[in-house]
């Protein structure tokens, strides 16, 4: 029974790692808990075996089956913390593994991002604008796309390791969150800025368009103000005439 609630003891007292080799060490340390309970496993049934024997006497004292219940409790509840704080362990480790890894990748689309807003520009043929425009925002979405998941792997796995970590040493551990959170604020800039430069091409185009209204419309105007100001055959009553129908349609022109 010592030994078993030492082993209990060991699974259930607190345990704050809060790095990597922090934790693999409390692994190794749960890991000396199991095989000690593993060991304890033939003496445990030998007794539960023996007791069993002796509260089949008529004889036995009451207390005996108290003690044999006890003792299927403990066995019990102490292979079941050990198991759950193993499990625990590994599993944060698993997430300090990724947390590791994927902290330092979440680095290689903020930087594409930010190197993309460099090369943010305006262009002021609305054609090659436009095409201009579709591949940037293809790929700042590609970068956004990839740093978001990868940014929300990152606070999935950093909840739980600091959940182990506890409440303390939060503060310390967020540093590193915070220099990618003030990181990713490029992704507000990139949405911001493409906005802006779509709104502009797309009145560059509504501009293009206007003039070549103008121009189409200019064209036969220009030609008829010379015909009116320059022809010996029109009457003076038929020049004010065609000076009139010129300026209703300078009026109604775009």
């Amino acid at each position: 029974m010592k030994v078993l609630n030492e082993q209990r003891h060991l699974s259930c007292k607190e345990i704050h790692p809060h790095n990597m080799d922090m934790c693999e060490e409390q692994i190794e340390k749960q890991e000396k808990v199991l095989r000690t309970i593993e060991n304890q496993a033939p003496i445990y049934n030998e007794l539960v075996r023996r007791g069993q024997k002796l509260k089949s006497n008529p004889n036995a004292p009451s207390f005996l089956e108290r003690e044999i219940k006890k003792l299927e409790e403990t066995w019990k509840d102490t292979a079941e913390k050990a198991q759950e704080r193993i499990a625990l362990l590994n599993s944060t480790f698993k997430d300090w593994d990724v947390y590791e890894q994927q902290r330092q990748a979440v680095y290689t689309p903020i930087e594409g991002l930010e190197e993309q807003y460099k090369t943010y520009k305006r262009i002021y043929d609305p054609k090659k604008g436009s095409d201009w425009l579709e591949r940037k925002k293809k790929k700042a979405e590609d970068f956004k796309k990839n740093g978001l998941e990868i940014y929300t792997l990152i606070k999935k796995c950093f909840a739980t390791i600091v959940a182990l970590a506890g409440e303390d040493k939060r503060e310390f551990m967020e540093k590193e969150i915070n220099e990618i959170d003030e990181r990713m604020v490029i992704t507000t800039k990139v949405d911001t800025m493409l906005v802006e430069l779509t709104e502009f091409n797309q009145k560059l185009h509504k501009f293009v368009e206007k003039m070549a209204e103008m121009r189409a419309w200019m064209m036969p105007a220009t030609e008829k103000l010379n015909f009116i100001t320059k022809s010996v055959d029109l009457s003076p009553e038929d020049r004010v005439k065609e000076i009139f129908d010129l300026q209703g349609q300078v009026g109604s022109s775009p």
